[in-house]
């Protein structure tokens, strides 16, 4: 069994306590909102890994996402009355061609593709009667990574609509996420703080910033305005991560235009590019002719490499100038150096990266994690409705007691001590269930904890101080998700090469990791 198929037996053995769970406390009709409750939890705990993609409207949502899956798929540019959710699933074949819509009140329905654009965006009566109807869209791409997540693309909050900010509102009240991207824009607000608050608090409740990243995006027209410095370009970014470092764990800056140009524009288009740049001797006429859309357009052949590029990859037209700026002082002497190029300053590579790290290669300890926490909040829950239940029914209890002592008839001494019998039997019944839970809720606390550590020495591992484990690295991940270790592998060679990295650099972070590995190890059932 591969490594996703065993973390995925954790997870569903797991959520099958949680319903046998449920089973036990069906019986007792005033707890019936929290079984359903924890069965929402365990039915939802077994679908993919959802990452959401949150910010305020207009900070570029769509076109990261686009560039995660290196197409253009999700809506961008969308009218600030029809924006939607929008769930991005794993799908191949004919399904590619279209997309489905989860109506509020009806059954799912599908579409062909070409609707998408059209149909749900816009200002049009029957497209704003549509979206009041929509739940949420389903779009599909065979990318590999989306058999094991959903991308969720948010609405945006700060509208000056009021019903898209109700529907963003009542996304972050509703929804269940295991992970946060957050977009910032250059110009920060202090609305973003609050927005951001707001999501963790109600999607992500108690959660370290582990699970949240963000990236500082379209600041492409800075780049532009500042003649090139990248160095101004992180310094926004670091800011923006001090300010925000107990809400998410990195900020990076990402261009999502350059990242998608780089990932699909064909190899004509960079031809079209470095045959443009030869008419220039110097980078100040090009930043002349490229300082005005207008005046670049004036030339023909300028004028369709730009259309080209802002049709068919949706870029704006900042992205464009510093792509031809960066390629004129790279100075490429082909098609993929140049793609290359721009690559690189777009930052995705780094974004990517962590995403692998901080999400990819943890899902399956942050989706345990996040199901035990939300499992806790159900059982908290029912556990002080029983509690309520359990002392009102002992005082109902003693009364009918002190009836039976004052009563003198046999025939209704002997139902009244009947009745009394029943209630002490649904009263045990219902002690147990106090304890069962109360146990499960102290065994959730415990695993939590385990969880959270479990998280801490995934991270470490993926990150360039644990130099001294890379040999192991990737086998001690896979054991970690699994919690165990993998058919072929002998546990006292794996013990013997950790030790041994150890004695390679026996700092004290390192040891301290080393001694948390040593751990898990010898713990692994």
């Amino acid at each position: 069994m591969n490594e996703s198929l065993q973390a995925h037996e954790i997870q569903k053995g797991y959520c099958a306590s949680l319903n046998q769970l449920a089973d036990k406390m069906d019986a007792f009709l005033f707890l019936g909102k929290h079984v359903h409750a924890l069965r929402h939890v365990a039915g939802e705990a077994v679908q993919p890994f959802n990452v959401a993609v949150f910010g305020r409207m207009k900070t570029g949502k769509s076109s990261l996402i686009n560039a995660m899956i290196g197409h253009s798929l999700a809506i961008t540019g969308v009218e600030e009355a029809t924006a939607t959710i929008n769930r991005l699933s794993y799908a191949d074949g004919e399904q590619l061609n279209s997309f489905k819509v989860h109506w509020k009140d009806a059954q799912p329905e599908s579409f062909p593709l070409e609707q998408l654009q059209s149909g749900w965006n816009g200002k049009d009566p029957d497209v704003l009667k549509r979206i009041q109807r929509t739940a949420f869209l389903e779009l599909f791409s065979n990318v590999p990574r989306l058999k094991d997540i959903h991308i969720i693309d948010t609405p945006g909050t700060g509208s000056t609509a009021a019903e898209h900010e109700i529907v963003a509102q009542q996304f972050i009240s509703g929804q269940e996420t295991d992970a946060l991207v957050y977009v910032f824009s250059p110009v920060g607000r202090e609305t973003d703080e609050d927005s951001l608050n707001e999501f963790r608090k109600t999607c992500l409740p108690d959660s370290d910033p582990y699970n949240s990243v963000a990236v500082l995006h379209k600041w492409d027209h800075i780049y532009w305005d500042n003649g090139g410095d990248r160095d101004d370009i992180g310094a926004k970014a670091s800011r923006l991560r001090e300010r925000m470092k107990d809400k998410v764990a990195d900020v990076l800056p990402v261009s999502a235009p350059l990242a998608l140009l780089a990932k699909v524009a064909p190899d004509s288009f960079w031809e079209n590019c470095l045959k443009t740049l030869t008419k220039y001797t110097n980078e100040e006429d090009l930043c002349y002719d490229l300082e005005e859309e207008n005046d670049w357009g004036c030339d023909t052949e300028h004028r369709q490499l730009y259309m080209q590029a802002h049709t068919e990859f949706s870029m704006p037209w900042p992205s464009f100038q510093i792509t031809l700026r960066e390629l004129f002082r790279k100075q490429p002497t082909d098609v993929s150096a140049a793609r290359a190029i721009i690559r690189k300053l777009s930052g995705f590579d780094g974004f990517e990266s962590m995403l692998d790290q901080r999400f990819f290669k943890q899902q399956a300890v942050i989706r345990l994690r996040n199901t035990r926490k939300r499992a806790q909040d159900c059982l908290n829950e029912a556990y002080l409705a029983i509690e309520h239940k359990k002392d009102t029914d002992g005082e109902k209890l003693e009364k009918m007691e002190r009836i039976a002592s004052e009563i003198h008839s046999p025939d209704l001494k002997n139902w009244i001590e009947s009745e009394i019998g029943q209630w002490k039997i649904k009263l045990h019944d219902l002690y147990m269930n106090y304890l069962n839970i109360d146990k499960e809720r102290f065994n959730i606390k415990n695993s939590i904890e385990k969880e959270d550590a479990k998280v801490e020495l995934t991270r470490w591992l993926s990150s360039p101080d644990a130099a001294p484990f890379a040999k192991i690295s990737d086998l001690l991940l896979k054991t970690i998700e699994t919690n165990q270790l993998p058919e072929d592998i002998d546990h006292e060679n794996l013990l013997f090469d950790t030790v041994a990295a150890l004695t390679q650099s026996p700092t004290p972070t390192v040891r301290s990791y080393a001694d948390k590995i040593l751990t898990l190890l010898h713990n692994l059932p």
